[in-house]
Formats: structure tokens, sequence, C-alpha cells
């Protein structure tokens, strides 16, 4: 074996995914938005309010777009 081959394997084996390299990462935050997205959209229908518009508004912005969510459900309910 070459030592850059064997520098690639012991780096590929120390990496927290493996092989996946970044794509785990990638893979990962995909599905942390996706959860994000399913729960601002559940909730905001059992509110009554438009549930796949703040869905989408979170999809675009992500945790930006949850913060807002959370402080616009936070003063709606105030208010009542």
């Amino acid at each position: 074996m070459t030592a850059a081959l064997v520098g690639d394997l012991i780096i590929n084996l120390g990496h927290p995914f493996g092989c996946w390299g970044n794509a785990g990462l990638g893979c990962c935050g995909f599905i942390v938005l996706m959860l994000m997205c399913f729960f601002v959209m559940v909730d905001a229908d059992r509110r009554d309010q438009p549930g796949c518009l703040w869905a989408i508004i979170v999809f675009f912005t992500n945790v930006v777009g949850l913060l807002v969510y959370l402080i616009v459900v936070a003063f709606s309910d105030h208010r009542r």
C-alpha cells in the first residue's frame, strides 16, 4: 500500500459517517428539515392556520421560519 492510500483509509475510517463523508450530514439535515416542516404543518392545521403555507415558509427559511412561526403562535395564543 502506498502512503497516500493508507492516509485516505485512515481519514475515511476516522470520519463519524465513515466513507459517506459530508453526504451523511446532508441527509441528516434534510431529514431534520422535513421533520420541522411536518411539525409546523400539523400544529398550524390544529390551530386553524394555513399549515401548508407555514410548512413552505419553514422549508425555504429553515430555523428562521420555525422561530417566526413559534413567535406568531405565542402571540396569537396570548391574545385569546
